[in-house]
């Protein structure tokens, strides 16, 4: 996959300065979006997270809890105005390189049924879906399905 601009993005742990940059992006980017103190909390000693920076200027960012070796994707999002570049591609490779790095066995992560980017995104990665947790979340209606998915970082 191409990535536009690769040279200008990087990665930068997600620290409590940018809370209201990545609450802004949440906000505008999700369906349900996560309330900014929920966010705040995921700011902790056992995440992995990270803030992507596009010219230094915050343009999405990942959420990864870890415990007992795993690692368990909370949540990933670039801006609505720069999806579709790649750049939650470049993401994704670079908070897996930290997780391998800091020696986990594996990523989990749930997606909505109906969010076919994320869905292809994961697939293109690597990810194997490994099961349906029904009614997970909250849809405009009812309750939506989401796809479990695991990728599996040991080379062993």
């Amino acid at each position: 996959m191409k990535v536009e601009q690769q040279e200008s993005l990087s990665t930068a742990t997600f620290t409590a300065t940018h809370l209201v940059e990545v609450s802004a992006i949440e906000s505008a980017a999700a369906f349900m979006p996560w309330p900014e103190k929920l966010i705040q909390q995921c700011i902790r000693s056992d995440y992995i997270n990270h803030v992507l920076l596009h010219e230094d200027v915050v343009v999405g960012y990942s959420l990864c809890s870890t415990g007992a070796g795993e690692a368990h994707l909370q949540n990933i999002v670039v801006s609505p105005e720069k999806q579709g570049l790649g750049w939650g591609h470049w993401l994704l490779h670079q908070t897996v390189t930290e997780l391998k790095q800091a020696d986990l066995q594996r990523l989990f992560l749930e997606v909505r049924a109906s969010n076919l980017p994320a869905i292809s995104l994961y697939q293109r990665y690597g990810f194997e879906n490994i099961g349906l947790r029904k009614d997970y979340y909250e849809a405009p209606v009812g309750r939506e399905d989401a796809y479990v998915y695991v990728l599996e970082l040991s080379d062993s």
